[in-house]
């Protein structure tokens, strides 16, 4: 299994890494869905032999029950959720997080091709390394490159971004 790391302990988040985890996360979630489908089918199908029924197919029913019992959940919403092995609660709670993240951000203009999120205590540190990877910096970093004012030269990148928030921390988009 592979897994993509998105976190919002991060300083940098690569849009593509998101669409991805949501996609894992989304295929780990409906396997859990049909897994718990299959298991209320085989007690639908073993209850309708109502008059001859094994103590072995008793025994299934139960273990079956069981199964959905423990691996159903109710979310902060209200929402039904089935759990599975690649699927818990923390992988729902991380998968709302994702989803309201690039429902936010969405609208950026290369989202799906791959636009950066920048963790805003990070910003002014991502000035400083975009202006050296444009060349703009002179490469032994004397005076007069080691007195510019990076605050502000972020504050005037941060023209071209936009605010977003994931899980609670917020992150710059361009715009």
């Amino acid at each position: 299994m592979t897994r993509t790391e998105v976190s919002n302990y991060q300083d940098v988040i690569d849009s593509r890494d998101v669409i991805a985890r949501i996609e894992e996360l989304q295929g780990f979630r409906d396997d859990a869905k049909t897994t718990a489908e299959e298991k209320q089918a085989r007690i639908d199908e073993l209850e309708a032999n109502q008059t001859d029924r094994t103590e072995a197919e008793q025994d299934e029913i139960d273990d079956c029950r069981d199964y959905l019992t423990e691996n159903t959940h109710t979310d902060a919403k209200g929402a039904t959720v089935f759990l599975g092995v690649d699927y818990g609660e923390d992988e729902h709670d991380e998968l709302l997080a994702l989803e309201s993240l690039q429902e936010e951000a969405e609208g950026c203009s290369d989202w799906q091709h791959g636009e950066a999120l920048i963790r805003e205590s990070y910003f002014e540190r991502y000035a400083q390394e975009l202006a050296d990877d444009l060349g703009y910096l002179n490469k032994d970093n004397s005076w007069p490159y080691t007195c510019i004012d990076w605050e502000q030269a972020a504050r005037e990148l941060s023209q071209d971004y936009t605010t977003v928030t994931f899980d609670g921390v917020d992150y710059m988009i361009r715009s």
